[in-house]
C-alpha cells in the first residue's frame, strides 16, 4: 500500500525535524557514516574515531596509543593507554599525580592557564585537565584507570575555537573506548 499524505501533517513533521537537525538538537546516523574501529597494536583498547580524521601515528609495544588529525588539519586527538604505574592504581594516586603535573605545568609555563577537576567520561569518573598556554596551544585531558590499565585522553589546537569547533566529534568518540586485555 505505501505511506498516503493527507493534509499538511506530513510536511510539518518532515519541515520540524529539519529543523531540529539543522540546530545539532537531534543526529540521526547515516548508512554512510558507518564507524571505523581502531584496535591498538598492543590490544590495550579499541575506539571509534571522529568519522573523516586521518591517523597520523601509533605508538610501540609498551604503551597503546594513536594520534589522530581532523580533516581540516587544526586538531589533534591522541589516545595513550599502558598499565597503571604504582603511582596510579587508586584513584587518590592519580589524582595526586596529576595535581603535581599541574604545579610543573604551571611553574614551567607562568602565563598558563590549568584547570584540574574530577568528572564523567561516557560513565567512568576521570580527571579533566584543560591547559592554555597562550601563543602555543589549548590542551583538554581526561585521565583515568580502568582494568588495571591507565588511560589519557586528549585533544589539542592552536586556537580555542578550532577545540570549541571539534569538541562534540572528539568527545562521542573518547566515550567509545573500551579496554583490550
Amino acid at each position: 500500500m505505501g505511506v498516503k499524505q493527507t493534509g499538511s501533517c506530513f510536511s510539518v513533521l518532515v519541515v520540524g525535524l529539519g529543523a531540529f537537525i539543522a540546530a545539532g538538537l537531534l543526529s540521526i546516523p547515516l548508512p554512510c557514516e558507518a564507524r571505523k574501529i581502531y584496535q591498538d597494536k598492543s590490544g590495550y583498547f579499541q575506539f571509534s574515531p571522529p568519522p573523516s580524521w586521518i591517523q597520523k601515528g601509533s605508538s610501540g609495544d609498551k604503551q597503546g596509543g594513536v594520534r589522530f588529525t581532523s580533516p581540516d588539519g587544526k586538531v589533534i586527538l591522541r589516545v595513550n593507554v599502558q598499565p597503571a604505574g604504582s603511582s596510579e592504581k587508586t584513584w587518590k594516586n592519580l589524582l595526586d599525580s596529576k595535581k603535581a603535573a599541574k604545579k610543573i605545568i604551571e611553574k614551567d609555563y607562568p602565563k598558563a592557564k590549568v584547570s584540574l577537576r574530577e568528572t564523567v567520561l561516557g560513565g567512568i569518573k576521570c580527571i579533566k585537565i584543560i591547559t592554555e598556554i597562550p601563543g602555543s596551544h589549548v590542551q583538554a585531558n581526561f585521565a583515568y584507570v580502568k582494568n588495571g590499565l591507565h588511560f589519557n585522553l586528549s585533544y589539542a589546537a592552536r586556537r580555542q575555537q578550532d577545540i570549541d569547533r571539534h569538541k562534540k566529534a572528539v568527545l562521542a568518540s573518547f566515550r567509545t573506548i573500551q579496554p583490550g586485555k
